[in-house]
């Protein structure tokens, strides 16, 4: 399996899919999936 490491802000990568780890509730919170949820608009 092939991995490409990028540096930068995952909200503005280009990207077919973005891929989180979520707690047991699945819900949007802070940290990382509130930065895709704020860059998402």
């Amino acid at each position: 399996m092939e991995f490409i490491l990028v540096r930068g802000d995952i909200a503005e990568q280009r990207a077919d899919a973005l891929v989180n780890a979520a707690g047991t509730s699945l819900r949007m919170g802070s940290g990382v999936a509130g930065a895709l949820r704020r860059g998402a608009g």
